[in-house]
Parts: structure tokens; C-alpha cells; sequence
């Protein structure tokens, strides 16, 4: 859809967001920005429509009560009048009240095709406010994922994304409201100007009445969203956790847990439903007083019962309008902090190292360098790799030995460019990987062994997720080389059996399996195993002895593990400890692993 303006002053008028026209939810406010006068017009022409039939009711009225049309009527009634002074005076009154009929009806169709533009706007911009999120989170690296709760992002997307959306619809209500009643003044200004100056006084004092309570709204709104936020993350403690609590029998526990934040959740929506609730029977007193008081006041100032009666159906046809305003207004003040949110995660910048590189990967093959490398997580819990240097030689399998928390994941992660280094450089031969294309990168780096997700689809389609191209040959090849054809086999439904969510409905071996299968179909350059014999029916070590030994659809492999019978496949080893190199080389030559095969150790 083009758009029609492109400036700061075109995303002021149509709001969108609360950080102004340079927020994150700018650029989709003026993608439809072009939408906007013409939903005015439409709404401007449906209340001279209206307001066009309120204004007859003078001329039919004093041919009902007097018999004739009066001189002196308001000026905007002049060519109405002129046309019926050429009917036959038995004719006037059909005449005036068919005119009416046919204003208010094409009133109703304007307003029904404009109802249907602004449904159209409101759900295109929903979907592109959650596209722009989705995009986002696709796009953010992965520390961001290390340094802020999942819950919080799941809720901004599930709950917060529809909020926002709402306040568009609002947002129109509010620009439609605001057309009418300017349509409207107009009118009454041309029936008596000085009765309308006494309406704005009224007007302007319920206004600021009214402004104090919306304060008191949004914070209610504000409450609203965190125990929101907290109710989602107690259900995914729940989902994540329903093994644990079954094995501690906990269930009593985090029911109560639940119970007790959806308690203060419903509390808060009482509150702000109560709050709202009670804004309108003061609202519509307020405009009940007014207009005894306009009548008292039309009474004083001797208008004609025509023009009285006019003036005050104009007034009361305006309480919609003020009432849709208010509405609107009111429902905004609520959904602000949901705006906030979904403006805060599209906000939110890339990682201060990100991977820019752009060079495609090289042809030949080179060993992998580690230089003076260093790199401390965003949760600020200390270096995790600490000036490291050792080599990935070509063509090998390298045991990488540590025990928890020493900086093996940390390695990995680097070398899956999930993180790239605070201080020191990667090299593929004498290029650094960080000039490497990212994705390009990747593509030639595959991971199996723990920790492994699978999608929520058939088994097929998790072992060819990273090529969605191959065939169902080369998915059942990869599939026998980890181990994974035969379990497969016996499923009802074989290659195209249901993972569920996450692979819950399989075993830890044998999602690991099908992990092995899916890296070992990329044929990657670099094939990391990390902890890939840790599940108790997983991966046996003659398989992975096998695998390590014939290279099969890999060239390098890194190899983590805790178990030494493992490690025997390895060539060469690098002993990490507290986030440093404690010794590389030759696998037997390392005194850690020297030290294990002396005390017979298997695990460490």
C-alpha cells in the first residue's frame, strides 16, 4: 500500500504509540496514514448527514405547530426552504419529513462503509504489529534471549500485540468523535452562538473532571499488565515443570502459587472495570445537568420552540459522540503500558558486538583458531572464557574436557556465532570468522547431543529442518547413520510421526538421535557433540565411535563430554578450567586425561 505522507507531522496526527513519530510503531502508523483522510471524510459526511436531517426538524416543526415557515430561520436552512416555498403547501410536510428519512438513511450507509474501512485498517495493523514483533525476536542476537525472562516476551506477543492493536480501533473512534462533534458546534454556533458559548463552559469544566480520573486509570492499566505478565509465567513454570512437581509431589503447592496470582490478576481487572463503570453514571449526570441547564437558558433568552427544540436534539445527538470519546479515552489509559511493551521489545537494539560480516565462506578447508579469546554473559556473573587460545585442527575430532561451569558451552556457543567475542577473534585459517557472513557460517556448523529442541512436527521434518530440500532417501540415510531408523520404524506412523511439542512425546535418547540425524544432513564442516551419550537409552558409544572414527557426512567434529570412554575416539583435546585453557594437544598427551586413565576414571 503506498503511503501518502512520510513526515513527522503525519504520524502525530494519526498516533500510534507513546514515544511519538520517531517510536518503533511509527513506521507501521504510516504505512496506513493515507487511510486516514478518508476515513475522516466519510466521518465528517456522516454527521452533516445527521446533523443536515436535526436542522429540517425546524422548518417541519413550524409547518406542524404554525402552518408556515418563519422568516428569520438560521441561514444554512435558506436553500431548504427556498425549495419547499415552490411546493404546494399541502406537500411541505411530506416533503420535509421525506427529506429527513433519506438523510438519516444515507447517513447509516456512510457510517456502515466507514466501519468497514477502519475494520479493515485495524486488522491489517495488528497483523504487521505482530509480524514486527515476530521479526524482531528473529532478528535480536542471542544474548538478549540470556538476559531477559521468556515470559515476558511471550506475553508481549500473546497479550500485549492484541492490546495494542486495540488501541487503533480506539484511535479511530476517537478522530470520528472528535470530526461529528466539530460538525455539530458548527450547527449549534449557526442556531445561537451565545447558547453554545454556555454549553463549551460545561464542557471544558466535565473535561477537566474527567482528566482526573484518567490518571487514576492508568495506573490501574499498569497493574494490570505486570500481573498479566506474572500469570503467564507461573502457567510456564507449570508446563515446563509438570515433571518435577509430579516427582516432588508439588502439585498442591504451585496450584496455590497459581491461584494466588490469577487472584490478584482478577483484582486488578476488577478494579479497572469498577473504575470504568463508575465514570460513566457520573459522566452522563454531568451532561444530564447541562442540558437542564441549556434549556433554562434558551428558555431566558426567548428562542422560538422550533429553534429550542433543535438546538437541544442537536445536543442530545451529541452525547454519543462525547460518550464514544470518553469511552475511547478511557479505554486507552489502560492499554498504555501494553503499548509500552510491545514499543520496548521493538525498540530494543542489537547486541553492541554484533556479527556484520559479509565475506562468503571459504572453499578450502583450514583449522579453527581460538586467539586470546574472551567473553562474559550479560547477566553479569563473571568472564565465562577468560583469554582463550587453542586449535580445532582439520579433519580431527577434538575433545573439549571441563568440568560444569568451566566455559564449554561458551565455546560452543562461539563457535555457533550465537555470541561473538567481547575481546580476541576467531579464525578459519588466516580469516577471521567474524568477516564471515553469519548465516553463512552456520550453515557449514551443525549441533546434536543435549539440550537439543525439536520442533512440533513430524519426524521427517525435524530431521530435514535444516535442509527443508532433501529427499526422504538422504532424511532415512541420515537417519541410519545416527542410530534413529530402527525406533522410527516401529512408530505407527514411521518418518511421519508427530513429535509433539517440543519432542515431548519421545525420549531424551531418542530425541537426541533424530538431533544427531538433523546435523549429520547439513554435511557440516564443524559437527559438534555435546554431551550426546548423557540420556540413558540415548547414543551408544559405539555409535558415536563409529561416527568419530569414519567421519561419515562431517569433516571436523568437537567433542564435549564428561565420559571418558567417549573421548576415546578424539584425537586431541583442550582442558578448559574457570573460563581458561588449562592445556591442549595431543588427546594422550594431556595430563587430565592422562590422570583419568590412570585412576580408571570414567566420568569427571
Amino acid at each position: 500500500m503506498s503511503v501518502a505522507f512520510n513526515s513527522k507531522w503525519s504520524t502525530t496526527v494519526f498516533p500510534l504509540g507513546t514515544r511519538g513519530p520517531d517510536g518503533p510503531l511509527a513506521p507501521i502508523a504510516r504505512r496506513y496514514i493515507s487511510w486516514l483522510p478518508r476515513i475522516v471524510l466519510f466521518g465528517l459526511l456522516a454527521s452533516l448527514l445527521e446533523s443536515g436531517s436535526i436542522g429540517l426538524l425546524i422548518p417541519l416543526l413550524s409547518l406542524v405547530v404554525d402552518g408556515q415557515i418563519p422568516n428569520g430561520l438560521p441561514t444554512f436552512l435558506h436553500p431548504a426552504v427556498g425549495l419547499l416555498n415552490t411546493l404546494p403547501e399541502g406537500q411541505r410536510v411530506l416533503a420535509v419529513a421525506f427529506a429527513i428519512l433519506l438523510l438519516i438513511s444515507a447517513k447509516g450507509m456512510v457510517q456502515a462503509a466507514n466501519a468497514a474501512r477502519i475494520a479493515y485498517v485495524e486488522g491489517r495493523i495488528s497483523h504487521d504489529i505482530r509480524t514486527a514483533l515476530a521479526e524482531r525476536i528473529l532478528s535480536l542476537n542471542y544474548p538478549f534471549f540470556l538476559k531477559h525472562d521468556g515470559t515476558k516476551l511471550v506475553n508481549i506477543i500473546a497479550t500485549d500485540s492484541w492490546r495494542a492493536a486495540d488501541v487503533v480501533r480506539l484511535i479511530f473512534s476517537v478522530i470520528i468523535s472528535i470530526s461529528a462533534l466539530c460538525v455539530f458546534c458548527v450547527m449549534l454556533v449557526l442556531l445561537q452562538w451565545k447558547l453554545f458559548c454556555f454549553v463549551v463552559a460545561g464542557v471544558v469544566a466535565i473535561r477537566a473532571i474527567q482528566s482526573l480520573f484518567l490518571r487514576k486509570l492508568r495506573k490501574l492499566g499498569q497493574a494490570v499488565t505486570e500481573d498479566n505478565g506474572a500469570l503467564s509465567q507461573q502457567m510456564l513454570l507449570i508446563i515446563n515443570s509438570i515433571r518435577l512437581i509430579r516427582l516432588f509431589g508439588q502439585h498442591d503447592r504451585e496450584h496455590e502459587a497459581f491461584r494466588e496470582v490469577s487472584d490478584r490478576l482478577r483484582g486488578s481487572l476488577l478494579a479497572v472495570q469498577k473504575a470504568t463503570a463508575s465514570s460513566m453514571p457520573r459522566l452522563e449526570m454531568m451532561q444530564s445537568i447541562l442540558f437542564v441547564a441549556v434549556l433554562l437558558v434558551a428558555s431566558e433568552m426567548a428562542m422560538s420552540l422550533p429553534e429550542t427544540t433543535a438546538f437541544l436534539v442537536l445536543l442530545y445527538r451529541m452525547q454519543p459522540r462525547v460518550t464514544a470519546l470518553d469511552q475511547a479515552r478511557l479505554g486507552i489509559a489502560p492499554l498504555r503500558a501494553s503499548v509500552e511493551q510491545v514499543e520496548w521489545l521493538l525498540g530494543q537494539e542489537d547486541d553492541p558486538i554484533p556479527a556484520v560480516g559479509g565475506r562468503p565462506m571459504p572453499e578450502t578447508h583450514h583449522d579453527i583458531y581460538f586467539k586470546n579469546v574472551s567473553y562474559s554473559y550479560p547477566t553479569g556473573s563473571g568472564a565465562a572464557l577468560s583469554e582463550a587460545s587453542f586449535t580445532i585442527p582439520y579433519g580431527t575430532s577434538t575433545a573439549l574436557i571441563g568440568r560444569s561451569g568451566a566455559g564449554k558451552s561458551t565455546i560452543v556457543n562461539l563457535l555457533c556465532r550465537l555470541i561473538e567475542p567481547e575481546t580476541g577473534a576467531l579464525y578459519l585459517g588466516n580469516a577471521a570468522i567474524s568477516e564471515i557472513s553469519a548465516g553463512a557460517w552456520r550453515r557449514h556448523v551443525a549441533i546434536a547431543g543435549q539440550d537439543i529442541d525439536l520442533i512440533d512436527g513430524t519426524i521427517a521434518e525435524n530431521i530435514a529442518y535444516g535442509r527443508p530440500e532433501a529427499s526422504l532417501a538422504e532424511i532415512e540415510e541420515a537417519a541410519r547413520i545416527a542410530d534413529a531408523d530402527e525406533f522410527i520404524s516401529r512408530l505407527p506412523f514411521g518418518y511421519d510421526s508427530r513429535v509433539g511439542l517440543r519432542g515431548l512425546s519421545l525420549s531424551g535418547g531418542q530425541r537426541q538421535r533424530i538431533g544427531l540425524a538433523r546435523a549429520l544432513l547439513v554435511r557440516p564442516r564443524l559437527l559438534i557433540l555435546d554431551e550426546a551419550t548423557n540420556a540413558v537409552d540415548g547414543l551408544s558409544e559405539q555409535t558415536i565411535m563409529q561416527l568419530l572414527l569414519e567421519h561419515r557426512r562431517f569433516e571436523s567434529a568437537l567433542v564435549v563430554s564428561h565420559r571418558r570412554s567417549t573421548l576415546q575416539a578424539c584425537s586431541h583435546g583442550i582442558v578448559i578450567e574457570q573460563g581458561r585453557v588449562a592445556e591442549s594437544g595431543p588427546l594422550r598427551d594431556l595430563a587430565f586425561y592422562s590422570q583419568m586413565e590412570a585412576e580408571d576414571l570414567e566420568t569427571f
